[in-house]
């Protein structure tokens, strides 16, 4: 116990998690699998720590990784057993493919092997393999995306890792996805920081919900980048471009500007700093 510290809850916390957070703030996913599989440290944290010191909202809150690794290491922790891979942490993080397989595990619960599935194993080929044909177990670990297996907890002991193809589903654990509305989407397009994600939920809505034209305002294109949303928006008769809105809200005070080029940005931006000096220089 002399080399564990204090934690923010009460009790003694391994120092080791300090390091993993910190591979996952650096994007280090080599030392996030070492910490993982090697040190034994848990994808969920250490006991008792809260949402903001779990391994995995702290990669979503380093999402920031221009290279995708926290991304990466989101993924990796979730198929170590890691929980808390929502559809808004999925949408914060950009993972599309994540917020797809939540939204059908919904309707497809009783078909789809994951964490909580009890399996029969079968087709195993290999020497070491064949003695574990008609075998059953539970699914521990979601698919490994390097690997292409499940881990799999042995009925009398043991674990093995073995692909879906060799699994028979027996019974999944309940409720194995989460729901998602044409209302809700809408919400979390608001908070979208990335394009891809923000066109997915766009056209998951569909075009009887209205409230999507709002929620992919003319701001969050802009924000998001999304020339081609920007375009469309200011095709349509009547748009306002000042506004973003299509009946003009005099005084709004906006100025939102859709940029076409690197030149039209870089002119706005030196106008801006201009207008900015000569109104300190008049204070």
């Amino acid at each position: 116990m002399g080399n564990e510290v204090s934690g923010p809850y009460g009790g003694d916390i391994d120092p080791r998690y300090e390091e993993l957070n910190g591979a996952i703030k650096r994007g280090d996913l080599a030392e996030v699998r070492r910490s993982v599989e090697e040190d034994g440290l848990s994808p969920d944290g250490p006991p008792g720590c809260s949402s903001w010191d779990h391994p995995l909202q702290g990669a979503c809150m380093n999402a920031d990784h221009a290279d995708g690794s926290a991304l990466r290491i989101a993924r990796y922790l979730h198929s170590k057993g890691a929980s808390g891979y929502d559809v808004a942490t999925a949408v914060y993080m950009g993972d599309v493919d994540r917020v797809e397989e939540l939204v059908a595990a919904t309707e497809e619960s009783d078909t789809i092997i994951s964490v909580g599935s009890s399996v029969n194993i079968h087709g195993l080929r290999s020497k070491t393999g064949k003695a574990h044909n008609g075998k059953s177990g539970t699914i521990t670990t979601e698919l490994d995306g390097e690997t292409g297996r499940h881990g799999v907890r042995l009925e009398g002991g043991g674990t093995l890792a073995v692909k879906p193809g060799n699994l028979t589903l027996i019974a999944s654990q309940p409720a194995a996805g989460e729901e998602l509305d044409a209302e809700k989407a809408c919400r979390l397009i608001r908070n979208c920081r990335h394009v891809e994600m923000a066109r997915w939920l766009y056209d998951y809505a569909g075009e009887d919900c209205d409230d999507r034209e709002d929620a992919y305002h003319i701001i969050t294109a802009c924000k998001l980048g999304d020339l081609e949303r920007v375009k469309a928006l200011a095709a349509v008769p009547g748009f306002d471009i000042n506004t973003g809105y299509l009946d003009p809200m005099p005084g709004s005070g906006h100025e939102i500007v859709p940029y076409t080029t690197e030149e039209d940005r870089d002119a706005h931006n030196k106008h801006l700093k201009e207008k900015y000096r000569r109104t300190n220089a008049a204070q």
